[in-house]
């Protein structure tokens, strides 16, 4: 039975947040759109920020980021 969260050879596709190290096979986690980095649900925040046209958009940003920037 095929799943998802398997990948061809058989094996678990395990992602590890960056910031606490939570380790999960379920879902694929969350990439930080600054450092590029996975995060869990826990540690990543929505942020509005504008695009090249200067119309509003969110980016989903880590919580190492955002303590960088100051937001």
């Amino acid at each position: 039975m095929d799943s998802e969260h398997h990948s061809e050879t058989g094996k678990e596709v395990r992602w590890l947040c960056h910031v606490c190290n939570f380790s999960s096979t379920e879902g694929s986690g969350y990439v930080c759109q600054r450092c590029y980095k996975i995060a869990c649900g826990e540690h990543i925040t929505p942020v509005p920020v504008e695009d090249e046209t200067g119309s509003p958009k969110l980016e989903m940003v880590c919580v190492e980021c955002m303590d960088q920037t100051g937001e």
